[in-house]
């Protein structure tokens, strides 16, 4: 399959040579790229940010909150704000340029499964440094999950290992210092896009061609590579065994402790449903699936933006009728992720070649997953 997806990047690197007239900015004709680029910042980009860095404030003081009293009632108000941020990431989580480059959020905020067992020694040693590559998934929503779910089979337990337990003190400092972690980077891109901060967002919207390093290139960059690595292989496909040989591994799931798997899957599926359509905070707007309209972009005779939304549908459908716990299911009832894999395959086809091939953007990142 590796030479077919090479045939398909270079049908894709001929086409845009071909087309790709407008590559220093400007319109295509009958389609303005700034207004689209402005409505997308506007409506999508900039308001999930804003909700996401609203809501992990909340975890962290909830977090200090159960730290500062452990009992159950500070662990429900924790949980309650984990599940709560761990959904807005879900729709925030694929602008993975500028800001967000800059202070590496998706790997160091969502790196998955936790290295339960670098926490663990972490805690016990008192020592770690959260900027290190090497442990990107001792942090981040995923060691958040695991000490307010996974150290206990119950919750009293869990209560008992920040009151009783010997490394109580140095758990509390941990289940802290990552909640502060992830409030950090989150309020820098969000700043970072505002006007009053970085303002990315003029720079986004005035880099309006279509070559490499483009806002539009970016962007299909990034949805291509966030389909296809997080929400076909992250989320579904690599638990269930296809980087495997079809062995399931249920402890590679997303949020496995608190069995939010499938739940967080299609809160990010949705997200990025509504961002091909440009769907947000002030409804409908300009998008990625305008834009292919409007240039008449073709698929098996009939438009390639209609093709997309039908797909993505589909996808959405297959992925919320999993059976939850993911866990479970990759083990006991494989069938209905086996579908929703497939139907995520067949969308990562349409944005890595397709897509990319009609807008004249080149996909400048490189799959090594054997598919």
């Amino acid at each position: 399959m590796k030479q077919v997806i090479s045939v398909i990047l270079l049908i894709n690197l001929i086409a845009v040579i071909g087309c790709s007239d407008d590559e220093t900015g400007g319109n295509t004709p009958g389609f303005d790229r700034k207004a689209m680029l402005e409505d997308l910042a506007d409506n999508v980009i900039i308001p999930a940010y804003d909700t996401l860095n609203k809501e992990v404030i909340t975890l962290d003081e909830a977090v200090n909150a159960f730290v500062a009293t452990p009992d159950l009632s500070n662990l429900n108000a924790a949980r309650n704000a984990f599940q709560v941020a761990y959904h807005a990431w879900q729709r925030s989580s694929f602008w993975e340029f500028g800001p967000a480059f800059d202070v590496l959020l998706m790997s160091s905020v969502n790196s998955f499964p936790a290295d339960y067992i670098s926490i663990d020694n972490n805690i016990v040693t008192g020592s770690y440094d959260f900027n290190t590559i090497s442990g990107q998934d001792e942090k981040g929503f995923p060691a958040v999950g695991y000490l307010l779910y996974g150290i206990s089979d119950t919750d009293q337990g869990i209560v008992d290992m920040f009151t009783v337990d010997g490394d109580a003190s140095n758990r509390k400092d941990y289940l802290k210092a990552v909640a502060l972690d992830i409030r950090t980077r989150v309020s820098e891109v969000a700043t970072g896009w505002s006007a009053a901060g970085g303002d990315y967002k003029s720079v986004f919207i005035n880099n309006d061609g279509t070559d490499v390093g483009s806002s539009v290139g970016l962007m299909v960059n990034e949805l291509n590579k966030f389909v296809e690595r997080e929400t076909r292989d992250g989320k579904i496909g690599i638990p269930l065994g296809k980087r495997s040989q079809g062995i399931p591994i249920p402890a590679e799931v997303e949020a496995g402790y608190s069995d939010l798997s499938i739940s967080l899957a299609s809160e990010n599926l949705k997200a990025l449903y509504n961002f091909y359509m440009g769907i947000g905070v002030s409804g409908d707007k300009v998008s990625f699936y305008d834009y292919l309209t409007t240039i008449n972009a073709q698929y098996n005779g009939g438009l390639l933006s209609d093709a997309i939304k039908l797909q993505f549908e589909r996808a959405m459908k297959e992925v919320g009728e999993i059976p939850s716990p993911y866990k479970e299911t990759v083990e006991v009832n494989p069938t209905p992720a086996e579908e929703a894999y497939t139907e995520l395959q067949k969308l990562v086809v349409m944005l890595k070649a397709d897509m990319p091939s009609a807008l004249g953007v080149l996909i400048t990142y490189q799959d090594n997953d054997g598919d």
